[in-house]
């Protein structure tokens, strides 16, 4: 399974001036490093929350259908019944859910077959009948593309606008791992509490 941007956000959770702003810089030499520890961050916080934060169309794939080899996929007809869970969300819509068929051609298959529960975490995709057989072997036969995110910057949640600005200042200010108790942590305590904090609304 691996996802990839479509289409890219069209703006930071986080602004430069923002940013500038907590780490108490006044000037403007440091604005293009500044920006490029707020693009990485960003990265790190949506990885570890596994939330897409300003919306970007991404399109997720697997080489087989989930649980394929499980009880609860039955299957009949050339075909499975395993669910596709959708990793980053909070997803939007669906754009398309493609395969490769037996021949190896990509083909689009109909939402009239299949039921979206988005408002789950993860947001799901589930056949009503059973999914089309795909080509044996191939990697990434299955591809959904799917619009994610808050909205625009102003939506996305406090909390995670807050892990952003806590990461990109700690790299700031802090060019090496921080120690602490004779010990090296990449990744400072209070932004991993954010993280938990934010899961347990999830839980």
């Amino acid at each position: 399974m691996a996802i990839e941007i479509i289409t890219p956000p069209a703006e930071l959770p986080v602004t430069l001036e923002e940013i500038k702003a907590h780490c108490y810089v006044e000037f403007d030499a440091d604005n293009a490093y500044l920006s490029g520890l707020l693009a990485k961050a960003t990265e790190w916080v949506q990885w570890r929350v596994d939330r897409q934060l300003v919306t970007a169309t991404l399109r997720q794939t697997w080489d087989n259908y989930p649980d394929h080899d499980h009880l609860h996929s039955h299957r009949a007809h050339g075909g499975l019944r395993g669910e596709l869970r959708l990793q980053r969300g909070p997803v939007q819509s669906i754009e398309s859910v493609k395969h490769y068929d037996t021949t190896d051609t990509l083909q689009t298959i109909d939402s009239a077959t299949y039921w979206t529960a988005l408002a789950n975490t993860p947001a799901r995709i589930v056949p009503k009948n059973y999914w089309p057989a795909i080509y044996r072997g191939r990697p990434e036969a299955i591809q959904v593309n799917y619009v994610a995110g808050y909205g625009a910057a102003a939506d996305v949640p406090m909390t995670l606008k807050q892990m952003i600005l806590l990461l990109a200042a700690g790299w700031y200010m802090v060019r090496e791992p921080l120690t602490i108790n004779m010990y090296a942590k990449e990744v400072p305590f209070g932004i991993e509490s954010l993280a938990l904090q934010f899961e347990s609304a999830f839980a």
